[in-house]
C-alpha cells in the first residue's frame, strides 16, 4: 500500500473514530433533551441549564459531524448531471470541485473561526442567554476544530480521487 493511501485511511480511520464519539453525544443530547421535556411538561420543573445546554452540544455535533458524514459520503449533493458522466469524467470534475471550491471553503471557515474562537476566548465570553451564565468561548473553538477535521477529509477524498484518476484502481474509492 502506498504512503498516500496509509495517511488517506489513517485519515479515515480518524473521522470514522469521531463519528462513534459523536453518536454517544447524540444519545447523550437525547437523553438531555428528553430529561428537560419530563421536568418541565411533567414536574413543571425545568431547569436554568437545560436549553441552553442542549443548544451547545446540538452545535458541536453539528459542527463535528461534518467530517463524518464527508467520510460515509452521505451528505448532501446534487449529481444529476455528473451521474450520466462516464466514471473518469465525474471523478475528475469531483477532484476540482474539492480543489477550488472545498479545500477553499474549509481553509475560510477554519481561518474566520480561529479569530472567532480567539476572541472569544481572549473576553472569556459568557453567555447571557439564561441565568445561567456558562462560558461560551469553549463552545466557539469547536467551529475551528469542525473545520479543520472536515477540511482534513477533503483533503484524503481529493488525494483519493487523485490516486484513482492516475492510477485507475477504484479498489480504495
Amino acid at each position: 500500500m502506498s504512503s498516500v493511501m496509509k495517511i488517506i485511511r489513517t485519515i479515515d480511520t480518524l473521522s470514522r473514530y469521531q463519528g462513534y464519539v459523536l453518536a454517544v453525544v447524540l444519545l447523550a443530547l437525547v437523553f438531555f433533551v428528553v430529561l428537560e421535556v419530563v421536568l418541565r411538561y411533567i414536574f413543571n420543573s425545568p431547569t436554568i441549564w437545560g436549553t441552553e445546554f442542549q443548544l451547545f452540544m446540538y452545535g458541536a455535533l453539528f459542527m463535528l459531524s461534518q467530517a463524518y458524514t464527508l467520510y460515509r459520503g452521505t451528505h448532501a449533493r446534487v449529481d444529476v448531471l455528473l451521474t450520466m458522466l462516464p466514471t473518469r469524467v465525474q471523478h475528475i470534475i469531483s477532484a476540482i470541485g474539492y480543489g477550488i471550491f472545498f479545500i477553499p471553503f474549509a481553509v475560510v471557515i477554519f481561518w474566520y473561526g480561529v479569530n472567532f474562537a480567539y476572541g472569544s476566548w481572549m473576553e472569556r465570553e459568557i453567555s447571557v442567554w439564561s441565568g445561567w451564565a456558562p462560558p461560551i468561548y469553549p463552545i466557539k473553538a469547536i467551529i475551528p476544530l469542525g473545520a479543520l477535521m472536515l477540511g482534513i477529509q477533503g483533503l484524503a477524498e481529493l488525494a483519493r480521487l487523485i490516486t484513482v484518476i492516475a492510477t485507475g484502481d477504484t479498489t480504495n474509492e
